[in-house]
């Protein structure tokens, strides 16, 4: 009875501490599925792929300019073009200011399991071309949060 009773009591602790490692590893930053920590430019560039690949549609630019006759929304191709049109797209926050409201932080819930560990404040360049075929941008901003690997996390 006695040693059931330990070596439950030594498997309980074990699991334990695996859990509370993971959990300190990740609420660190450490992103877990690349065995490392990244750069905040390496986060960014994830974050930017994010951004590529979900090009805002023709109705999304036109809500925002009051432009009615938009032809095509010009998506960029690469993340270093992205960064070209747009170096100062990208920082952490959270903060407030261009009519960007503070978001909160990951709690430490999030971050301890991995969820969420960042604020990435953006702002970037849409480009467009108008119905006299010239090419147009405005601009975009928010915020987001992002895991430790910068994977983009949609924010309840």
């Amino acid at each position: 009875m006695i040693s059931f009773v330990r070596r439950r009591w030594i498997v309980l602790s074990l699991g334990a501490i695996v859990l509370l490692s993971l959990g300190t590893l990740n609420y660190s930053g450490m992103c877990i599925s690349e065995r490392r920590y990244l750069t905040d430019q390496e986060k960014f560039r994830k974050f930017v792929s994010h951004v590529i690949r979900n090009v805002p549609g023709r109705g999304y630019v036109e809500n925002n300019t009051g432009d009615r006759n938009i032809q095509k929304v010009i998506p960029y191709r690469t993340a270093d073009e992205f960064f070209k049109t747009n170096p100062n797209c990208c920082e952490f926050g959270p903060t407030a200011g261009n009519g960007i409201e503070p978001m909160p932080a990951p709690s430490l819930v999030d971050r301890a399991l991995g969820k969420a560990t960042d604020v990435i404040v953006r702002r970037y360049l849409i480009r467009y071309i108008d119905a006299h075929g010239h090419q147009k941008s405005f601009e975009v901003g928010g915020q987001t949060w992002a895991d430790s690997c910068g994977r983009y996390v949609k924010w309840h």
